[in-house]
């Protein structure tokens, strides 16, 4: 599988996760140059999702979220890929 081909899902309330180090070890590394990061997070302002972006993340899911959602997100992350 090529890099370009990753999504990676990180749910930003978890306890002890550095979201700006995540981004950046993703960011950094040329072999996962291309991938896509979605935050998924409880709560979000409009504004914090900006933040989010500005971080790092290709885009957000705020919880509770349906299949829907998730597909729709993924298949903006791909039209960004390819």
């Amino acid at each position: 599988r090529r890099s370009s081909d990753l999504i990676i899902f990180v749910d930003i309330m978890i306890d002890d996760i550095n979201v700006n180090r995540i981004c950046n070890i993703v960011r950094e590394n040329s072999e996962l140059q291309g991938t896509r990061m979605i935050a998924i997070t409880s709560a979000l302002t409009e504004g914090e999702g900006h933040a989010l972006m500005q971080q790092g993340f290709d885009n957000y899911l705020c919880k509770p979220f349906d299949v829907a959602q998730m597909v729709e997100c993924v298949e903006d992350a791909l039209a960004i890929i390819h």
